[in-house]
C-alpha cells in the first residue's frame, strides 16, 4: 500500500519555510505521495453564480510552482496534482512545465487532470466553461512525448515537435 497526503496551501500563510518544513516531515514520516489541488482563482458567490464548495479567500498556490518548491527539498516522495483543470490552460505549456519538473525531480512526478467544475475560473482566465470537455479530448494526445504532427480542433493543435 502507498501513502498519499493532499499538501496543505494554507501552509504559505507562516512564510516558505514552513511549506518547506511541512513538505520534510511527510516525507520524513513515510509518506509515499504529495498531492496539491489546482484552482488558479476561487470565485465570490453573486447573483447567477452558485456558491462553490469552498470558502473564495482560502489561499491556494498554483499547483506546478509549489510542486517544484517542493521538489528541491524532497528527495524520495513522488508528486503529483489532483487534478491540474488542464482545458483552462496552454497544453503545450503545461506539457513543457510537467515534463521539465518530472526531470528535475528525478522521475517523481504524477500528473492528474480534469476539466474542472468551476465557471468564474475560466472566465477569469479567458476560456470556454461550455467546450472544456472537448479541449480536454483534444490535449489528450499531448501526453506523450515525442508527437508526431497532427492538429486538433481549435483548442489546442499538436504540431511536430519534441520535447525533452
Amino acid at each position: 500500500m502507498k501513502l498519499a497526503v493532499e499538501f496543505p496551501s494554507v501552509s504559505y500563510r507562516e512564510g516558505p519555510a514552513a511549506v518547506v518544513r511541512m513538505a520534510q516531515a511527510i516525507e520524513r514520516i513515510g509518506y509515499d505521495h504529495i498531492d496539491i489541488f489546482d484552482h488558479v482563482i476561487m470565485g465570490i458567490p453573486i447573483d447567477g453564480r452558485p456558491k462553490g464548495p469552498y470558502n473564495p479567500a482560502m489561499p491556494i498556490l498554483e499547483a506546478l510552482m509549489t510542486l517544484s518548491y517542493l521538489a528541491a527539498v524532497t528527495s524520495r516522495v513522488t508528486l503529483g496534482t489532483e487534478v491540474l483543470v488542464l482545458p483552462q490552460r496552454q497544453v503545450a505549456l503545461v506539457a513543457k512545465q510537467v515534463s521539465t519538473l518530472d526531470t528535475l525531480s528525478g522521475g517523481r512526478v504524477r500528473l492528474g487532470v480534469g476539466v474542472g467544475w468551476q465557471e468564474s475560473e475560466y472566465e477569469a482566465l479567458g476560456e470556454d466553461f461550455r467546450t472544456r470537455g472537448a479541449r480536454m479530448d483534444e490535449a489528450i494526445p499531448w501526453r506523450r512525448f515525442p508527437h508526431p504532427g497532427r492538429a486538433h480542433g481549435r483548442g489546442h493543435p499538436a504540431p511536430a515537435v519534441l520535447l525533452e
